[in-house]
């Protein structure tokens, strides 16, 4: 099991989800955006379905063009109308790419489509849009409707194909449709440049014809249908010979649909991101075709070869206009999904604050180097030191037990054991020296301090603790330890204290400063330390809050340390002159009690010996 696939906190789910994906996603940047390596967006909250559905569905496509795109290409040197074919199409096979990769990615790419048709982003075709839009539209919502199975955008598919049949030569329409249905067996972003140009180069030869168009007869009719079975003979034979035809492609989510039929625009992330964080298979596009039970995966025109003199015409002319699309003429054109994501994740966000309270919270850290200096390191460090060295020497001894040497006789073996040769006359053959190691420690820590203002007159302790605990673990092999304190400076969800690659010669010194002050926003604190400890490298993960005050959001902070509890790091409450109720209803069982910071020891080996070294 994947140790995120969990927890329910959008922030953590979404750095987890770039993980799994090879790539870098930081949040609390100003606006959504990606520099090709990293993908940057907003502060999230903590759970919302429709920023949730916007924001994963934005990593898996912004991680498609960054594992599959080419950055190197430059659309400058093509003309309007062929740098947006190639964005369309472009974006159409990298998701390709990325649901055969990682399947769990078709059923949040299909319901981020879903949302935004009901939002509105896909516009559908209509008598009002520009010849580049009708053309543009039908190779947007075609492909992705049945190369991708992205059913929220049938209707449209259906009503900008009877649009471009409906202007359109049937002999250009059979060739456009001839590119499309080679866009399975692209191999690159270069391939696509092709097809682009390709489209382009039909408009161009299309609409410089002379002649009149076909008559409606028989011979007529039957050359068409001819060229027709032609072409889609051809486009069958590709898909086969790529492996791509609906058959061959990913099975077995049926859970992408509700009872009734409907993808869900959004589901839980205990139900969704098991698929993708995991890698277990989901269901794509299967048995997916055209109503009209069209050949060639749905790739071919309904439209016969008859057309009067005047529809001719008019149809090279808006070739010819497509072809003359400008910069200046693009604005009915079909938006791009990453150029528009900034505003669309924006609105997003707003609305989930304004209408279902859904506020986002920041979980950048600050770093308490870059905001004080520090007092003397070596002075706190010995004012700790009977707490630290309590600790220390029965944590040693745990060490040490949990992986000691344990010697043993077998059958096989280089060394002798002089005592056991004995049992070779009753047939015992185990006389050979074997030496075995128990499995070492290996865990990253989390120490995490409340300093809200009920801690006021025990914040002398409670910090003391703190350094005690995170010195103590500090020198222990194979523990990755750090610690940090909420509410952060500057309205930051955490400060952090000690980094896990600092010593505590470096940071003793801050703890003695720490000062009691604002509120006990535990939960966006839980969050932060959540995703830090599951960026840690260690297999075993833990998380200890010293607090003594009720969490500003109670509820939802008991949710939230079940849910880290589920996706694999164990959290446990140190109690400073604490309600014993309260820690119970947070913590559970899994908590301790302690008034000074003499009993830390006592209090934190209890703990520890059950936990971070029981193997």
């Amino acid at each position: 099991m994947n140790q995120s696939t969990l927890v329910k906190s959008l922030p953590i789910v979404a750095k987890a989800l770039g993980r799994n994906m090879g790539v870098k996603v930081e949040l609390d940047a100003s606006h959504a955006w990606t520099d090709g390596n990293v993908i940057y967006l907003p502060s999230l909250p903590m759970q919302d379905p429709g920023v949730e559905t916007l924001g994963l569905g934005y990593i898996i496509h912004e991680a498609g063009h960054i594992r599959y795109s080419d950055f190197s290409i430059d659309y400058e040197e093509f003309s309007p109308i062929v740098r947006k074919l190639i964005g369309i199409m472009e974006d159409i096979r990298m998701e390709k790419c990325i649901i055969r990769d990682y399947p769990g990615a078709f059923k949040k790419l299909s319901n981020l489509v879903q949302k935004l048709v009901q939002d509105g982003f896909f516009k559908n075709v209509t008598t009002d849009s520009s010849p580049a839009a009708i053309l543009c539209g039908y190779v947007l919502h075609k492909g992705r409707s049945q190369m991708l199975g992205q059913t929220a955008l049938n209707d449209h598919a259906k009503n900008s194909q009877a649009f471009l049949e409906g202007v359109m030569t049937p002999l250009t329409m059979t060739r456009i449709n001839s590119v499309m249905a080679r866009l399975s067996s692209a191999k690159n972003e270069g391939d696509i440049v092709k097809f682009a140009q390709e489209i382009a180069q039909i408009l161009d030869e299309e609409s410089n014809r002379s002649s009149t168009p076909p008559q409606n007869s028989d011979q007529s009719q039957q050359q068409q249908a001819g060229n027709d079975s032609q072409v889609q003979d051809q486009i069958l034979d590709e898909n086969q010979s790529t492996g791509d035809s609906a058959e061959g492609q990913e099975q077995g989510d049926d859970d992408s649909q509700d009872d009734d039929g409907d993808t869900p625009s959004n589901q839980s992330e205990s139900d969704e991101s098991d698929d993708l964080l995991s890698g277990s298979s989901t269901s794509s596009n299967d048995d997916i075709s055209d109503d009209n039970g069209d050949a060639s995966n749905g790739y071919s025109s309904s439209s016969a070869g008859k057309m009067s003199q005047e529809e001719f015409d008019a149809a090279l002319q808006f070739m010819k206009d497509i072809l003359a699309t400008t910069e200046n003429d693009s604005s009915d054109l079909p938006g791009d999904i990453s150029d528009a994501f900034e505003h669309l994740i924006e609105n997003e966000i707003k609305e989930a604050a304004n209408q279902r309270g859904n506020y986002a919270v920041s979980l950048a850290p600050t770093q308490i180097a870059n905001l004080t200096s520090p007092g003397d390191h070596q002075q706190a460090l010995d004012e700790a030191q009977a707490a630290t060295a309590a600790l220390r020497s029965r944590l040693v001894q745990l060490v040490q037990a949990q992986t000691k040497v344990k010697r043993k006789t077998s059958r096989n073996g280089r060394r002798l054991n002089d005592r056991k040769l004995h049992r070779i006359k009753s047939g015992n053959l185990s006389v050979f020296k074997s030496t075995s190691r128990k499995k070492a420690v290996n865990t990253a820590v989390q120490v995490l301090l409340d300093r809200s203002y009920s801690m006021r007159s025990d914040m002398p302790v409670a910090a003391r603790a703190t350094l005690s605990l995170t010195a103590a673990m500090k020198k222990i092999p194979h523990l990755s330890v750090g610690s940090a304190m909420f509410p952060g400076y500057l309205d930051s969800s955490v400060t952090v204290l000690t980094r896990q690659n600092q010593t505590m010669d470096q940071t003793a010194g801050y703890y003695p400063l720490v000062e009691a002050d604002g509120s006990t926003p535990l939960l966006p604190a839980l969050s932060w330390s959540g995703d830090n400890l599951f960026a840690q490298k260690e297999e075993r993960k833990m998380l200890f809050v010293v607090t003594d005050g009720v969490p500003d959001d109670m509820k939802d902070c008991i949710e939230l340390v079940k849910n880290l509890r589920q996706g694999g790091i164990e959290v446990y409450g140190i109690g400073i002159n604490v309600d014993k109720k309260m820690m119970s209803m947070l913590f559970g069982k899994e908590y301790v009690s302690m008034e000074h910071v003499g009993e830390l020891a006592e209090a934190t080996f209890a703990l520890l010996e059950k936990t971070v070294l029981a193997a």
